[in-house]
């Protein structure tokens, strides 16, 4: 068998893990040679993260007899001794990267990792985050919409943004242009911590919202992704970041959407696991939705859909911390220990 040492990443921890990385990040090392491993998928790493959560150390030889415990119950192919080698290899490489940018490695399973995303039956195996992240801070609302909205609905998210500030809560959403846009500037302006979730490695600067990017970090909120750095958006991405923001929070807001508008991928998800799913119409517009629905502006016809299909209206940005009540959250309160700032 290989040696540790023949690895130039393998003997390259100090007190702070593998050239500065953060002793949590360390001991993610484990998690991520998992991922490396030729042949294992998600469903397959997510079986093993779990299991892995115990062998926290930075430690070669305790992944090698890992693999070669777990190799065939646990689905894990025979890569040889070499893979192996090369798997922690890789994952040194990627933990240094981390350390470079500032991201904080979160693997399924572990105490870190946000536990609502469980409710999903294709959580994200890993998630790469920088910035501040309270996993357990309620009320975690998702604000999604279109990304051609009108001036009625860039006003309605800045200012539903601002009654999740008044509860003390957290806003989720996606860093795209129009509602989500609207939605983060709304939280930070309000002070109010806000998550992105993005289709991409955090290592890629988004097209867009650069600033904003910036903005959420600095002040308190957090960069989401299921990606390693440098991974470039792809279509499917988007569908992908979709169901995350659905499992990170406790309702999701629709503000303005056509009925094939990516919004509807969240609405989906936030249904499948029975998160409950809300969403803003104009009062003025109520008597053409129900009388000539087809005069409706494309961004409202994905709402006006939701209405009817029984999703509760936010009439006005002040319903919404009603709405917000009849979750029957208790808020948890953070000691500082308990708030993970990178």
């Amino acid at each position: 068998m290989s040696r540790p040492g023949d690895s130039p990443h393998a003997s390259r921890s100090g007190p702070h893990g593998p050239q500065g990385a953060t002793t949590e990040n360390a001991a993610s090392r484990f998690a991520l040679a998992l991922s490396e491993l030729r042949g294992i998928g998600r469903a397959r790493l997510r079986a093993q993260l779990p299991l892995a959560a115990g062998q926290a150390p930075d430690n070669f030889t305790l992944f090698a007899e890992f693999v070669a415990q777990h190799g065939s119950e646990g689905s894990l192919l025979d890569s040889g001794d070499l893979s192996l080698v090369a798997a922690w290899d890789r994952a040194g490489f990627l933990l240094d990267e981390c350390a470079r940018l500032g991201l904080r490695v979160l693997p399924f399973g572990w105490p870190s990792y946000p536990h609502q995303l469980c409710r999903l039956p294709d959580a994200p195996a890993l998630l790469f985050v920088r910035g501040t992240l309270i996993p357990e801070r309620r009320p975690r609302i998702a604000v999604v919409g279109t990304r051609h909205p009108s001036p009625w609905g860039i006003r309605t998210a800045k200012a539903c943004a601002g009654q999740v500030a008044k509860a003390h809560g957290v806003v989720v959403s996606g860093l795209a242009r129009g509602i989500d846009s609207a939605a983060h500037w709304g939280a930070l302006e309000a002070k109010c911590g806000t998550w992105a979730v993005l289709a991409h490695g955090l290592a890629v600067a988004p097209s867009s919202n650069i600033e904003l990017a910036h903005r959420i970090v600095e002040e308190d909120g957090a960069l989401i992704s299921e990606y390693r750095p440098g991974e470039p958006p792809r279509r499917y991405h988007f569908i992908e970041r979709d169901r995350i923001q659905a499992g990170l929070v406790d309702a999701v807001l629709v503000v303005e959407t056509g009925t094939q508008g990516g919004s509807m991928h969240t609405v989906r998800s936030a249904t499948s696991a029975g998160i409950p799913v809300w969403t803003t119409f104009p009062d003025k517009d109520l008597v053409v939705a129900r009388e000539n629905p087809g005069q409706l502006r494309e961004t409202q016809r994905g709402t006006w859909q939701l209405v009817r299909e029984g999703a509760l209206r936010v009439s006005t940005p002040r319903t919404l911390l009603t709405c917000i009540e009849s979750l029957g959250l208790q808020r948890v309160m953070q000691t500082p220990s308990e708030i993970v700032r990178l």
